[in-house]
């Protein structure tokens, strides 16, 4: 499926999925991630994606380390995990085994928690279902954004004692979890290097720009008269310099180090 038809399928799904109200507060909340740029702001959110979509508890990091390696756990944010959840998952290093962590390095996406189960069952212990169900942690989402060059996976999840599989949650997970993923990456700078200024040209502006808009390689062709081998190169070398994996995701970091506005 090109890129133009995923855009008009996430368009079709928005419309038909969301209010005009729950498009407002999404926008508003990406607005909010772009001015994030630490532990305390990105905390501040937990009461504004709860009235986006229904959980009780969440809580981020972002693990590096080879596939065949342990996984490294490089940060963890707790924005509403119950304390005493938190202590033991760090103290105990219960990330080395956590079905979440384990799945999302192999395949970052959006999973629900038994789709993650399923395909993780040897991590899927008695002791371990004991463990995170005494903190009510039961049902509830996870998704992952992967870093192009620097090999790191940021992991968010949103748990809840009862939590069922909702199509308009997953939709806003999608949707928000490119924001989520480059304000975690701007709290901690070292992941991205130093800082200088903007590294686009300005034709990657330019293609840039009609991303933004929705419009496919074929279209961005046409409106800047180049071919579509030249529109991907610089589709590219704009993932590249971003450190961005897709094109959406890309998008959300030019987003949030304001090189590109939501208007």
């Amino acid at each position: 499926m090109d890129a133009k038809a995923i855009g008009e399928g996430i368009a079709v799904r928005i419309r038909e999925v969301l209010t005009k109200g729950e498009m407002v507060g999404l926008l508003e909340l990406i607005d909010r991630t772009i001015h994030i740029s630490s532990e305390e702001g990105l905390k501040a959110l937990d009461p504004s994606l709860k009235r986006l979509f229904p959980f009780d508890f969440a809580m981020c990091g972002m693990s590096g380390g080879a596939l065949a390696e342990a996984p490294r756990v490089e940060c963890c944010i707790n924005l509403s995990y119950p304390e005493g959840f938190i202590s033991k998952y760090i103290g105990e290093a219960r990330f080395l085994i956590d079905p979440v962590v384990a799945l999302e390095r192999e395949e970052p996406r959006l999973y629900y928690l038994k789709d993650i189960l399923d395909r993780r069952k040897e991590l899927d212990t008695e002791e371990s279902r004991e463990f995170a169900g005494g903190f009510g942690i039961k049902a509830g989402y996870s998704t992952g954004v992967k870093s192009g060059q620097l090999g790191l996976v940021s992991v968010f999840s949103f748990m809840a004692p009862i939590l069922p599989r909702n199509e308009r949650s997953e939709l806003i997970i999608q949707l928000v979890a490119p924001h989520l993923h480059a304000a975690l990456r701007r709290i901690f700078r070292k992941f991205r290097g130093p800082s200088c200024g903007n590294p686009l040209t300005a034709r990657e502006m330019e293609v840039l720009d009609w991303v933004k808009a929705g419009r496919s390689t074929w279209q961005i062709s046409l409106t800047l008269g180049l071919s579509e081998a030249t529109v991907k190169f610089h589709i590219k070398n704009i993932m590249h310099k971003l450190d961005a994996t897709t094109r959406g995701q890309a998008l959300a970091e030019a987003i949030q180090r304001g090189y590109v506005s939501l208007d």
